[in-house]
């Protein structure tokens, strides 16, 4: 069943709920740096690939990591990304040893509920000067809130606690429809922070 939808993840994503999360946070990236070239990233739940299409052409070496070996088997058949690996991203950012000085998590967050965990992560992973950019569904009723969709959304002010928790500060936050649900649009919150040392 799940090789069967990462053959028509993109279509189901980009064309049937219109999912634009990946090209928006790479619009807040450059707005954030304007033609700033990343030499060393990684992608957080990465799917089949899309965000290191959105940022193509701006990263040197752009590494993906996602639970689903189906989905990276796709993102390796599309050349979307040249490095991905079958790992979970708080175990595979625990193991890895280079600084980065791009994470980002495109509609990935949804699925992982308290944050405050992963955040610790990325943030011993950044190289200085580093930049975590990531997008979730917006909250306005809690702090974090289980939807029907079984997808997680989290509160503005939840998002900064756990990135001030982090030692990360924001560096930009911006409002947007990520994608559709039965017709409707989903706000949700893109995210730019960094190191706050």
């Amino acid at each position: 069943l799940l090789a069967d939808y990462a053959g028509r993840f993109d279509t189901a994503l980009v064309e049937d709920l219109g999912c634009r999360a990946p090209w928006l946070i790479a619009e807040r990236i450059e707005t954030v740096r304007p033609g700033n070239r990343f030499s060393r990233g990684l992608d957080l739940g990465c799917g089949t690939g899309l965000m290191a299409e959105a940022l193509a052409g701006r990263d040197d070496h752009f590494t993906g990591c996602d639970l689903s070996p189906e989905m990276i088997a796709r993102a390796e058949a599309g050349q979307r990304s040249p490095w991905v690996v079958v790992a979970e991203a708080a175990t595979f950012l625990s193991e890895r040893t280079q600084p980065l000085d791009l994470v980002t998590a495109a509609d990935v967050l949804v699925y992982v509920g308290a944050l405050d965990s992963l955040f610790r992560h990325v943030a011993v992973r950044l190289a200085p000067g580093g930049l975590f950019a990531f997008s979730v569904e917006e909250a306005c009723d809690g702090d974090l809130v289980l939807r029907d969709s079984l997808r997680y959304a989290h509160s503005e002010s939840y998002i900064r606690r756990a990135i001030a928790e982090a030692d990360l500060v924001v560096v930009s936050i911006a409002r947007s429809t990520l994608r559709f649900d039965r017709g409707a649009p989903i706000r949700g919150l893109l995210v730019v922070a960094r190191l706050a040392r």
